[in-house]
C-alpha cells in the first residue's frame, strides 16, 4: 500500500452503502427472476393493476429486468465486499471506532499489526518531520507511535498508561486508513457494482413518475 493511492475507493465508503436499505432489494432477486421466466402470466395474477397509460420509456417487463439486473449488481458487490473487505473496516465503522476498540480492550494484537505495518510504511516511504503519509498523519507522529509501541512491554506501558496513550493514536489511524485502501481494485469493483445496480433499480421509478405526471397532469387536456 501506497501512502499516495489517492485513486482507491476506501473500503469505509463501501461499508457505509451496506448500511443503507440498498442491500435489502437483494431479497426481491429470486420473485423478480420468476417474473422474467413467467412475464405475460405473472403480470396477469399477480401484478393487476389499471393501467397508467402508454409506457414512456420502458414496458412493464422491462422495468422488470431493470430491477432484476440492478438485484444482481447489487448482490455481486455485496459478494466482493464480504469476500475482500478486510475484517476491521467491517467491524468498525470510524477509524475513531477503532482506535477506542483498542485502547478499551488493551488488543496487544492490533497494536502489534499497526507496529509491523507501520515500520514497513516507514522504512518502505521514508518521510520526515511534518510530511504527510497519507496526506494526513505527519511523519514525526507516526514514528513515535512506532517508538512507544516496539515490544511487549512498550505496549503493556501504553495499555496501563504509563505512557502516554495519545501518542499511539496517530499510528493507529494512519494504520486503520491503510488498511481501508488495501485491494484498491476489488474496492472499486464493490463500489461500482452497487452504485450501478442502485441505478437500476431506480430507473422503472423513474419511468411510473412520468406515466403518473402524464396520467395525472396531461390526460384531462387529451
Amino acid at each position: 500500500m501506497k501512502d499516495t493511492d489517492y485513486y482507491s475507493v476506501r473500503w469505509s465508503t463501501n461499508a457505509a452503502i451496506t448500511q443503507t436499505k440498498l442491500p435489502q432489494v437483494v431479497s426481491l432477486v429470486p420473485v423478480l427472476g420468476y417474473a422474467i421466466l413467467y412475464g405475460d402470466q405473472f403480470q396477469s395474477f399477480v401484478m393487476r393493476f389499471t393501467s397508467l397509460g402508454p409506457d414512456v420509456l420502458f414496458t412493464a417487463f422491462q422495468r422488470v429486468c431493470l430491477l432484476y439486473a440492478g438485484g444482481l449488481c447489487v448482490l455481486a458487490g455485496l459478494i466482493i465486499f464480504y469476500v475482500f473487505c478486510p475484517s476491521i473496516i467491517r467491524q468498525y465503522k470510524t477509524r475513531t471506532e477503532y482506535i477506542r476498540h483498542v485502547m478499551e480492550t488493551s488488543d496487544y494484537r492490533q497494536m502489534a499489526d499497526m507496529n509491523r505495518a507501520m515500520i514497513s510504511l516507514l522504512e518502505g516511504q521514508p518521510k520526515e518531520g511534518d510530511e504527510l503519509y497519507f496526506n494526513e498523519f505527519p511523519a514525526q507522529a507516526v514514528l513515535n507511535a512506532v517508538k512507544m509501541t516496539l515490544g511487549f512491554r512498550s505496549r503493556y506501558e501504553v495499555f496501563s498508561g504509563t505512557r502516554p496513550r495519545g501518542t499511539v493514536y496517530p499510528g493507529l489511524a494512519a494504520y486503520f486508513e491503510a488498511i481501508n485502501r488495501t485491494r484498491w481494485f476489488a474496492s472499486i469493483l464493490c463500489n461500482g457494482l452497487m452504485i450501478i445496480g442502485a441505478g437500476l433499480f431506480l430507473l422503472p421509478s423513474v419511468d411510473v413518475f412520468f406515466m403518473v405526471v402524464d396520467r395525472v397532469i396531461f390526460s384531462p387536456f387529451r
